[in-house]
């Protein structure tokens, strides 16, 4: 359900008296979009969003504040995180292949997103211990950006649920491991 349709359903719902039924909705609806459409009494009822997150994590927590400090919100469109995951990823492993072409950048970035090295949240952590020759483990803010056998990223996922500031709460969150097991 795209934002403008989001808009007419739930006029439509509320109209026929369905307000109080829960919804769940997918991680299109983490949107400051899909608030503004809907209107407050909507998005902040009984609408939950369902949302790859890694909210504890310190590149979750830093990619919020860059977000809040450059757009005013951290609540940007998806697939923001995922992307601001894969260019920390990327740029570090090339800083750790020492080049951007393919194959060589490809083990850097599975170098640097192997738990074996020290956690680090930011490019300039991650370069600065890089260039110290030690090993690295970006920890992004989707995901902690650890690779399983077949070089996917699996993430923990949240219920979330909308605030009347457009921010959001954690109202459960299953981790990676729990997800598939």
């Amino acid at each position: 359900m795209t934002n403008a349709t989001s808009a007419t359903v739930f006029s439509e719902v509320y109209s026929a008296g369905f307000g109080r039924t829960p919804w769940l909705g997918s991680n299109l609806w983490y949107d400051p979009g899909f608030f503004d459409s809907v209107g407050a009494r909507v998005a902040t009822g009984p609408v939950y969003i369902a949302d790859q997150s890694n909210q504890n994590s310190p590149g979750s927590k830093e990619f919020f504040n860059l977000a809040k400090r450059k757009f005013g919100t951290g609540l940007l469109s998806d697939p923001a995180r995922q992307l601001y995951d894969g260019m920390i990823a990327w740029a570090l492993g090339a800083d750790e292949a020492g080049t951007w072409k393919w194959p060589a950048i490809r083990q850097g970035i599975l170098a640097v997103c192997s738990s074996r090295g020290t956690p680090v949240s930011t490019y300039a952590e991650g370069y600065a211990l890089l260039k110290q020759h030690k090993k690295i483990h970006y920890m992004g803010a989707a995901s902690d950006c650890s690779f399983d056998h077949y070089q996917n990223v699996f993430s923990p996922f949240s219920v979330l649920h909308f605030n009347h500031d457009k921010t959001v709460h954690f109202v459960a969150t299953m981790s990676a491991a729990q997800l598939s097991s």
